[in-house]
């Protein structure tokens, strides 16, 4: 250790790299999306399979569609995703489903109009984790750069 640093702030220091950690982790799911948004296409594709799983416990009922679709050049791909309710009791095996994707990736694809409802979930953790390590972390290190008292230990 450090001479002058105590156990307290150690452990708050890791806290804060183990919160931006959890925040850059869990943001990374996001890049799929992100690059569908930026460089997006769509096509319409033809339900393969409807998947409902119920729920057990807390969880909730989870409702999945496999598709497949083909791109502009005429190459066919397959998929799958998680969707609502509504939209898993309108479509029907073997009809049509909009389908985008990222157009210099395919395989990064999803059902147009629908997200995934873990999405809230996931982006209320990552504001959590990046606001809990900027509080932990660069603002208690400005302030004690800058001489003053550490916030952990007052």
């Amino acid at each position: 250790m450090k001479p002058g640093r105590t156990q307290k702030q150690w452990l708050a220091d890791v806290t804060a790299v183990l919160c931006l950690a959890l925040g850059v982790f869990l943001g990374s799911f996001f890049v799929p999306a992100a690059r569908i948004w930026t460089n997006g296409a769509t096509a319409t594709g033809v339900v393969d399979e409807k998947i409902f799983t119920a729920a057990k416990g807390e969880d909730v009922d989870r409702y999945v569609l496999r598709y497949s679709f083909a791109v502009a050049s005429g190459e066919g791909y397959r998929g799958q995703d998680m969707v609502t309710g509504t939209l898993y009791k309108k479509v029907a095996v073997g009809g049509p489903v909009v389908i985008e994707y990222a157009a210099d990736d395919p395989t990064d694809n999803r059902v147009r109009g629908d997200f995934d409802p873990l999405a809230i979930e996931f982006a209320g953790l990552i504001v959590v984790g990046l606001g809990l390590f900027w509080y932990i972390g660069p603002r208690r290190w400005l302030r004690t750069w800058r001489g003053e008292p550490d916030p952990i230990l007052t």
